[in-house]
């Protein structure tokens, strides 16, 4: 436990820039973030690979063109929505698992379950092996609920945003190399020309041509692995003693919240200044379960507990035994006079109330501004308003990803660009690219600008857009260079869009959520955010098996437009949410 240091009786605040840089262990968060990042990789590199393979498996099936072509849209969705379907199905189990094993061994198991079903799903020579492998994958991995909660526990709430930007930036990385890598490295005898060594004539890479991509995958994977098992420190507290986790005294002052006492030699007489050094019952954690169940209450603003009112008996009670006799010309000098204070008792209290009402009334105040109720969080509006619109947008974003690579690689009678794995992959980089630098440089500027809700509803608008770009090409499939610009500014502004609505709803699902229970609302959008990532690829999928099965004129802009339809109602929305008092000066 750390204790305030201490010189001749004089209480004095810890170094908080030096608090802070012990707190924020880069080697652990950066361990920890890399595997969010190959969360990201195994989560998408099948939304390329998944289209090219299904249309590879059906290649001797003897059906009709539309026929094939719907066929092959439903089993691509329901491919690429496989994982993260049974990701959601044992979220909570992995989750309980972590709670009694600890954090770092499910991290390894997520880890290594991510190599083996790359792997596995890279061989698979049928549809039904490549399901199993990615059913397999998905349900032994728990990265995203493990990650956010080994960043609370291993770093201080001083630097915890910046851990979560790490988190984010590793996320959106992975998001977009899983794609990239899927597309520009399979069949790689025939986007390289290569006819030696592996794509000879019945060579590994020309029997299984989606191989080497899910190969860079596993090998990354195995760095993952790496890193959590020599690097990785566990972080939950009742795993192991505080000297087995290496995080030390550090740990445990991220691991609770502490009630210093502010006082200092300027603020207290100099009787006070004389006391003995306190001992360790002057600073302890506070009870932290006593205020959860007093029910959310929105605090007041940092402005107005930067100068606190405290009653007199307050401060009495707050003092050492030991300093109790030596302190005694304080508290006359204080609270006027002790013997005051016991004939005039019933006086001290009115008194102490008149003191504390100001504040009393503001927190009512701020609550009735910002809509904070004494009701349970799923019943209140604005909490459950920002909580649809974050799980919307990962649906929606979703669909899109994987869309866009089905209309791509369809033949271009039945509405598609026909394009290859190799040509796709470069516009997916290019978005890659412009993710990196806008999230790095760009999104803050911005969000300092149009505020919270501007970038959310520009980011729903930019979704709209992208799709329009993306289906643009169906009118000139035969110009390959008014194919690529058309499709290197999609994706382009779906980078831009992806960054601006994921990082805005998240912001305004914490602002709204009630602080007691914001840990159950992260565990539930964590869970349902698996659904909504497993369904936005099956409803894409299914919705262009809809399409060619109308054989309607200009039928690929349908399931385009309900993603377009989708993200105008969505922005919409955003205008309804408002939020609370404290959160609106930036």
């Amino acid at each position: 436990m750390i204790e305030p240091e201490s010189t001749n009786g004089d209480i004095k605040a810890p170094d908080t820039k030096r608090s802070e840089a012990q707190l924020f262990n880069k080697t652990q968060v950066i361990s920890i973030c890399f595997g969010e990042t190959m969360e990201g990789i195994y989560i998408t590199i099948s939304y390329t690979l998944a289209a090219y393979m299904v249309r590879s498996f059906l290649e001797g099936e003897p059906l009709e063109p539309k026929a094939r072509e719907a066929k092959i849209g439903q089993l691509t969705g329901l491919l690429a929505a496989t994982f993260c379907a049974f990701q959601f199905l044992t979220t909570f189990p992995l989750g309980l698992l972590s709670n009694r094993v600890g954090r770092k061994p499910v991290m390894v198991l997520s880890q290594l379950s991510g190599v083996a079903s790359c792997v596995a799903f890279g061989l698979s020579p049928n549809y039904a092996l490549a399901l199993t492998s990615r059913a397999i994958g998905g349900a032994l991995n728990n990265t995203g609920g493990t990650v956010r909660i080994m960043l609370s526990e291993s770093c201080s709430p001083a630097v915890l945003p910046r851990a979560f930007a790490w988190q984010s930036m590793g996320w959106g990385l992975g998001t977009l190399t899983g794609p990239a890598i899927g597309g520009g490295l399979s069949s790689p005898c025939t986007s390289f020309g290569l006819t030696s060594g592996l794509c000879r004539p019945g060579g590994l890479f020309q029997i299984r041509p989606f191989l080497l991509p899910c190969l860079v995958a596993a090998a990354l994977g195995l760095v993952g692995t790496t890193l959590c098992i020599f690097f990785l420190t566990e972080s939950m507290p009742s795993a192991q003693s505080r000297e087995q986790t290496g995080l030390g005294a550090d740990h445990e002052l991220a691991a609770v919240s502490w009630e210093r006492l502010p006082l200092s030699e300027d603020s207290l007489p100099a009787a006070a200044s004389k006391a003995p050094p306190p001992t360790s019952n002057a600073l302890q954690p506070r009870d932290t379960n006593a205020r959860r169940q007093s029910g959310p209450r929105r605090q007041p603003s940092p402005r107005r507990q930067s100068s606190p009112r405290r009653n007199h008996s307050d401060l009495e009670n707050q003092l050492p035994d030991d300093a109790e006799q030596d302190s005694r010309g304080w508290r006359k000098a204080h609270a006027g006079s002790m013997q005051q204070q016991q004939i005039g008792s019933a006086t001290a209290c009115v008194e102490a109330e008149a003191e504390s009402a100001p504040l009393m009334s503001v927190q009512q105040e701020e609550g009735q501004q910002s809509g904070r109720t004494d009701k349970p969080w799923y019943k209140q509006g604005q909490v459950m308003l920002t909580f649809m619109l974050y799980i919307g947008t990962a649906a929606a974003f979703n669909y899109l990803d994987e869309l866009r690579p089905i209309f791509a690689s369809a033949v271009i009678r039945e509405g598609g660009l026909g394009l290859p794995s190799d040509v796709l992959a470069w516009s997916l980089i290019f978005g890659g690219i412009v993710f990196i630098l806008f999230s790095w440089a760009g999104f803050e500027r911005v969000h300092d600008l149009v505020g919270t809700i501007g970038v959310s509803r520009a980011g729903m608008l930019g979704l709209g857009l992208s799709a329009v770009l993306s289906v643009l090409p169906s009118l000139f499939p035969h110009h390959a260079a008014l194919v690529q610009v058309s499709l290197f500014a999609a994706m382009g502004c779906n980078a831009l869009a992806d960054t601006s609505a994921f990082a805005g709803s998240c912001i305004l699902l914490n602002e709204a959520a009630p602080p007691a229970d914001m840990a159950d609302i992260t565990n539930i959008s964590q869970a349902l955010t698996s659904l909504m990532r497993a369904l936005g690829p099956a409803s894409s999928g299914f919705a262009w098996g809809m399409a060619v099965h109308s054989a309607l004129p200009m039928h690929q802009f349908f399931p385009f437009c309900l993603i377009i339809a989708s993200g105008l109602v969505m922005q919409q929305c955003f205008s309804f949410v408002r939020r609370p008092p404290a959160a609106d000066v930036e």
